[in-house]
């Protein structure tokens, strides 16, 4: 066994393993590496876990040597490569496959115990054994070269475990390493999976644990979930909570995060004469639960919608009956009785704040972890509800939240005008400032509207309402009130949401990375199924008379729509009230370009040949035909690299 140390980065480089691709490894001359922090024990664990392994493993074909040579890399980041030896491949032809270990990979994920680090080390020989190394499948397109190293990745961790059975180690400890790599890593979901060469931890361990599969499949909803509301996603956001809350319906996060997707799309359908008739400032509706606490411990109308009010209300309060104090759920639903559809209930809402508040004061265990920008959202909100009872305490509150933003700003972590809270603050001091019968205060609210205008989009709905109030204030006072076209000149580049999937007659959706088989089981067996890659299970599943066609490996990775019976994409403007467009096949080019610009680079989605404009930042892809839209795809078009191989 070798043993190398990396003294300077930039001249001993490793790149990471790209699924069937031939990558290789410059290590230099083995031999005159110093070493210094590989210990006897690194070594020894490592080799003892190696042979064990080797042991019950046949050789491959296409290696000039075998087994593979074993070196241990003194590096930190937990890690481990397949790959060769570049150094002979170059100078003598010869293909000598090398497993780079980081002792990282085995004091963090390992934690020096043989049955973990036997799943990394037979993860890697995996690569080797099922030749992702030395094939040479075509891959014509970034998504497909994903899709296939996604899949190289799932096919090296099955045969991984299979060698750790078989080689006599221990199915749970084996596990323990991958729910070490949670612990130890940015966890990402299976959507933003689909951009990357790996699959989520989630996905892998799920993959693997079939004694536990619900459980990590929901893990990997709610994860799902999460990436859904930061999109802006509601509605899928709102599917894979259900999803969670079904298989566990004690998961009180799931149940707060699932009412919080329902006060947003219930927020998202509010319109102008909506938010005059609730007569409260302006909230910024923030805060959900980022990972499932509790399941670790395990392991498109317009206008109020009073069913969805209720439904919103209903989770909520069923993940507070759970547990009671989940300051985020009492924040939401105090929200939601400022926006009730037959009118705001203020008692409601300032009892569910002041709890708040005392929690926040308290610093307790569910608000110890916040971020200060949802601190100061939550601060913001609750002197909002104050404005209808009590001006002062209303200011008292609203001084806090402007503390923990002004030091924010001072951070460089939020700016002025760009930030969506910094700007609601504007305008609710704005509207503070109103109440006042001093000439000079009321001055003051319009240059703060002035601002909020300049900065904020006006696609949202909170936009005009707030240019009404500034119009008629500005006739109050008897000054020239700027006409809306100079606010919007200088503001008019619509921020998109990410799209993450399409809705179907019969209010069916899909959404990327949702099972396939799932799909299948929903839409009815495929009229086409066309494999893409031989000897994978990549493939297009058609469904010619919905006008889709899914590219699927296991998951869906991308959703091509064609022909009249295609259905629309709605796309929508960031923040809350926000408007939306219908892009749909057929449409003229000049009007779709004027909903998302024009101008973008070509790329391929399931083949080269048929190239598509990309929209990376929305995930939507078009192609033309004679000066109309022919096709619409939806795929993660913005790559993510990851480390880990």
């Amino acid at each position: 066994m070798n043993t190398l140390r990396f003294k300077k980065r930039p001249c001993h480089r490793v790149w990471c393993f790209t699924a069937r691709a031939a990558v290789v490894v410059l290590i230099g001359n083995l031999s005159n590496v110093a070493v210094a922090k590989i210990t006897p024990r690194h070594q020894a664990l490592a080799q003892s876990v190696f042979d064990q392994l080797l042991a019950v493993i046949d050789r491959p074909e296409g290696y000039d040597a075998w087994p593979p040579r074993l070196v241990i890399v003194d590096d930190a980041f937990p890690n481990a490569h397949a790959t060769f030896d570049l150094k002979i491949l170059r100078k003598e032809g010869r293909k000598i496959p090398l497993i780079l270990l980081h002792t990282g990979e085995i004091e963090k994920i390992a934690e020096f115990d043989p049955n973990a680090l036997a799943l990394t080390l037979g993860h890697e020989l995996g690569h080797h054994a099922l030749g992702h190394i030395i094939s040479g499948v075509d891959r014509t397109t970034e998504i497909m070269t994903l899709v296939l190293s996604r899949q190289d990745e799932l096919d090296a961790d099955l045969f991984g475990m299979e060698l750790v059975l078989k080689a006599g180690f221990s199915f749970q400890g084996a596990m323990k390493n991958l729910k070490n790599v949670l612990r130890h890593s940015n966890p990402y979901c299976s959507y933003e999976g689909l951009s990357a060469t790996h699959p989520s931890w989630s996905d892998r361990i799920a993959f693997l644990d079939s004694s536990h599969e619900a459980l990590w499949r929901s893990m990997s909803a709610f994860e799902n979930g999460v990436f859904f509301l930061q999109a802006e996603q509601y509605s899928y956001a709102e599917f894979c909570f259900l999803r969670v809350t079904e298989e566990f319906p004690d998961c009180y996060e799931a149940w707060a995060n699932l009412g919080y997707a329902r006060v947003m799309r219930y927020c998202d359908a509010l319109e102008p004469k909506d938010l005059e008739f609730f007569d409260v400032g302006q909230l910024v509706v923030g805060g959900f639960y980022a990972r499932p606490r509790w399941l670790e411990g395990l392991i498109v109308s317009r206008g109020v919608d009073a069913d969805l009010w209720f439904d919103m209300v209903g989770a909520l309060r069923e993940a507070l009956r759970l547990k009671d104090d989940l300051v985020l759920a009492k924040a939401n639903l105090a929200v939601a009785y400022l926006l009730c559809p037959k009118g705001k209930d203020i008692g409601r809402a300032t009892q569910l704040f002041q709890e708040v508040a005392t929690a926040l004061e308290q610093n307790g265990p569910d608000v110890r972890n916040l971020d200060p920008l949802t601190r100061a959202t939550l601060l913001l909100n609750s002197s909002v509800a104050q404005m209808g009872v009590s001006n002062e305490r209303s200011q008292e509150i609203f001084a806090q939240a402007e503390q923990i933003l002004n030091k924010l700003v001072s951070q460089n972590v939020v700016d002025r005008d760009s930030s969506s809270v910094f700007n609601a603050m504007r305008y609710n001091r704005a509207l503070s400032l109103l109440e006042s019968d001093v000439k000079r205060d009321r001055r003051d609210a319009v240059e703060l509207l002035e601002r909020y205008l300049t900065n904020m989009s006006p696609a949202l709905a909170w936009w005009q309402v707030a240019y009404d109030r500034y119009d008629a204030l500005c006739n109050e006072l008897g000054v020239e009130a700027l006409p809306q076209d100079r606010f919007t000149a200088s503001n008019n580049r619509t921020k998109w949401r990410v799209i993450t999937g399409v809705t179907l007659e019969g209010d069916l959706t899909i959404a990327l990375s949702e099972s396939i088989t799932e799909i299948e089981q929903l839409l009815g067996a495929a009229e086409v199924v066309i494999p893409v890659v031989q000897g994978t299970n990549v493939r297009q599943v058609q469904y010619p008379e919905r006008g889709i066609s899914i590219l699927a490996s296991n998951v869906i990775n991308a959703i091509v729509l064609s022909g009249e019976a295609a259905p629309k994409i709605i796309v929508r403007s960031s923040g809350l009230g926000s408007e939306t467009h219908e892009i749909h096949i057929g449409m003229s080019r000049e009007e779709f370009e004027s909903i998302v610009g024009d101008d973008r680079p070509m790329q391929g989605i399931a083949s080269a040949k048929e190239l598509f404009y990309v929209y990376s930042e929305i995930g939507l892809a078009v192609r033309f035909r004679d000066g109309v839209v022919e096709e619409l795809a939806i795929a993660p078009l913005a790559r993510r690299a990851h480390r880990r191989g």
